[in-house]
């Protein structure tokens, strides 16, 4: 019994350090980019459980309440399972691979972790974790920057592992340094909307505004496109939740404007095309650069795999399957395109539609539905803000997922 005043300090702690996940890495493994941020995660998730179970055995600590939110992660896991069993190769389903780390054995940590903070968190305990997080992003946005010059200047420079032109940090994929990002601007809004003092406030959009150059910056369409995505849903939200008449009649002149850029920039990508920067040059390409040709094949497969029988219909190939699918319909001209193969889909919700079939799919959107019904109460108390900045979170995420996995 004397040891309960140390799992609970030791259940926070292991979720507190989660935020230190950029910094995770040790190159000399078999696998690339998260392979050790994986292992990172599982082992804090399976280290906050133990305490979690020890506080839950003792009666000091009790499963909260279910709620809509809760329903829904259940619902996902339990069609998760089901899938699994009619999979194609359970183990490969349950264990997943190595590398990326989704099967259905990494999924149930995130799971367990859901359950676990909403027992053990309070508000400020969500306040401190988002500022851990977001103390991270100078040093890694720096760390970025070092591989960039090391790379442009052919030096090796202390402590600066793959110098790269398109660097990653220490996430390896800048596709993965994006996301990251991309939560980090998410973050970032939260403590400035929820701390009250004006160092952090100040601090706050300091982050936010590194975030989105250093995304801008790095030139990944998906992030990119779900950053400015993001931004409109949060002058949207902020326009039609919060504003005035007149606010809300500025929003709509912005959006007029931000349209007819955007249908310039095309217009005009003959004779100023050398003119753009790199982000915008592969922007305008669209549809003609092989990356967007494979996958828009890949989709063409992706959806010829879901109706490849009732059962893919209803519950996919399982989870980590969805090469098994994309393998059977494989479509040569991909070759023609890009020397690579998908073993994504390179789109969340076809990547979803294949492993988890259309159950799968319809109970994969339900998070979001309950999370934006959760926002829409929570915009109607003193706390709007954050229902705002929410809101425009999930945005950006769900629209840089139909680019990448």
């Amino acid at each position: 019994m004397r040891l309960e005043k140390y799992f609970l300090p030791l259940t926070k702690f292991s979720i507190f350090a989660l935020a230190f996940i950029g910094f995770i890495i040790y190159p000399n493994v078999l696998y690339p980019d998260v392979f050790t941020k994986g292992l990172f995660v599982r082992l804090l998730i399976a280290i906050a459980f133990i305490g979690f179970a020890w506080l839950l055995a003792f009666k000091k600590i009790s499963i909260p309440r279910m709620t809509p939110l809760s329903w829904a992660v259940i619902g996902f896991f339990f069609l998760l399972l089901i899938s699994m069993i009619f999979s194609p190769g359970i183990y490969r389903s349950f264990w997943g691979e190595a590398q990326r780390m989704e099967g259905v054995f990494s999924l149930l940590h995130y799971g367990a972790l859901f359950f676990i903070a909403r027992a053990v968190f309070q508000k400020k305990d969500w306040i401190r974790y988002s500022k851990i997080l977001i103390i991270t992003v100078p040093f890694l946005v720096a760390y970025a920057l070092l591989q960039k010059i090391s790379a442009i200047t052919n030096k090796t420079l202390p402590f600066i592992l793959n110098p790269s032109g398109q660097p990653g940090s220490l996430f390896g994929n800048p596709v993965f340094f994006s996301m990251f990002l991309i939560f980090a601007a998410g973050f970032a809004l939260f403590v400035y909307f929820l701390e009250k003092k004006k160092g952090w406030k100040i601090f706050s959009l300091i982050v936010l505004g590194i975030s989105i150059l250093t995304i801008l910056w790095m030139g990944i369409r998906g992030e990119a496109i779900g950053v400015l995505f993001g931004l409109v849903a949060f002058f949207s939200f902020y326009a039609f939740w919060k504003g005035s008449k007149k606010q809300r009649t500025w929003f709509f002149i912005f959006v007029v404007i931000l349209i007819a850029i955007i249908i310039l920039l095309f217009v005009l990508k003959d004779s100023l095309f050398n003119f753009y920067p790199r982000l915008i040059q592969r922007t305008v390409n669209f549809p003609q650069e092989p990356s967007f040709q494979t996958r828009w094949l890949s989709l063409q497969v992706s959806w010829k795999a879901f109706l490849d029988s009732p059962k893919t219909f209803l519950l996919g190939w399982g989870q980590e399957h969805f090469m098994t699918g994309y393998n059977k319909y494989y479509d040569p001209r991909h070759g023609t395109f890009e020397d690579v193969w998908f073993d994504r889909a390179h789109n969340k919700l076809a990547d979803v539609l294949v492993s988890g079939g259309f159950l799968g799919v319809l109970s994969y959107l339900s998070l979001f539905a309950v999370l934006f019904w959760y926002l829409n109460r929570l915009r109607r108390s003193e706390n709007q803000m954050i229902a705002i900045a929410g809101a425009a979170l999930i945005v950006a995420y769900f629209v840089q997922n139909l680019a990448i996995f």
